[in-house]
């Protein structure tokens, strides 16, 4: 709930012409510092996959929707599961 009003908050600043252009560029640099640390966070947790996908073997495991989680996220796990069900 709070990443929306905050959205929300950020949003409304940009687009209000009364609000001074100082308060928007630091909520574009906020953006931007945000959208930054994710991308570090989404790099190292890719980096740690990577390092545990050589150490595992999935199929031995026997972790059939393991695979489908690797870099598509869960979503696919989850949208394909009708199909093998079937």
């Amino acid at each position: 709930m709070l990443v929306e009003s905050l959205k929300s908050v950020y949003l409304n600043s940009l687009l209000e012409p009364s609000v001074p252009l100082r308060l928007k560029v630091q909520v574009l640099n906020n953006i931007e510092t945000y959208l930054q640390e994710e991308e570090i966070r989404m790099i190292k947790e890719d980096q740690q996959w990577s390092m545990t996908s050589k150490k595992e073997n999935l199929k031995e495991m026997g972790d059939v929707t393991s695979g489908m989680e690797d870099r598509r996220g869960p979503e696919v796990a989850l949208v394909s599961a009708p199909i093998w069900a079937t």
